[in-house]
């Protein structure tokens, strides 16, 4: 860490298509004691939590999107990945979620950012989908070959070829995420190589100067 503590965080997204390792990354930010927000975690906490989003997922897609007040994600996954409408679906479902997200995570930065922190990761799959990528001060992109990326998504989930094919194409492409990163981490031969990766850079990361940002 550098000697002079900063004013301000430094704040730095981590990002990657599905399959790409992003979630593991993180973990590993973790195990090593730094603060890291996942807006998967937000996500899922809103969706759960929120009764007025809870409402609107139901008005929009049916009754069918809570069992027993807990979300569906078996259904949703079906109507914005494998109908034939899926594509409008998604759309109305990010349009739900995403705007509440992002003011939860805002919030949880500057609730950080009072504690003087130095550094805090935000891990999120869709920061250049949701045009993010300003409001960091470096973006970290976890990237893999496309046929890892799919026998890797394959086991976790057990989902078909064509099911995962479906979401990765949701995405922007690797190879654009890679091209707007400040950092690209290829996660192609194991943990063990993962984590040496982290070790090379992150000092590099913790050293690095914060930007004058535009606000979210």
């Amino acid at each position: 860490m550098q000697d002079k503590k900063r004013q301000e965080a430094l704040i730095i997204a981590i990002t990657g298509g599905i399959g790409s390792g992003k979630s593991t990354v993180a973990n590993i930010l973790k195990e090593k004691g730094l603060t890291v927000i996942s807006t998967d975690d937000i996500a899922k906490n809103i969706i759960n939590k929120n009764a007025k989003i809870k409402q609107k997922l139901i008005e929009t897609f049916g009754n069918e999107t809570f069992i027993g007040g807990i979300y569906n994600t078996k259904y949703i996954s079906n109507i914005v990945f494998e109908e034939k409408n899926a594509k409008n679906n998604l759309l109305k479902l990010n349009q739900i979620i995403h705007p509440v997200v992002i003011d939860e995570m805002i919030s949880e930065i500057e609730l950080l950012q009072q504690n003087n922190l130095e550094i805090i990761f935000v891990e999120s799959a869709l920061i250049f989908e949701l045009e993010l990528e300003d409001g960091f001060d470096y973006v970290i992109s976890v990237t893999a070959n496309p046929q890892i990326r799919l026998e890797r998504i394959i086991k976790r989930t057990g989902l078909n070829e064509q099911q995962v094919k479906n979401r990765i194409s949701q995405q922007i492409s690797q190879e654009e995420k890679n091209k707007n990163s400040d950092f690209i981490i290829e996660n192609e031969k194991g943990l063990a190589e993962l984590k040496r990766t982290i070790d090379f850079i992150l000092p590099i990361i913790l050293n690095l100067p914060n930007k004058n940002l535009p606000e979210f």
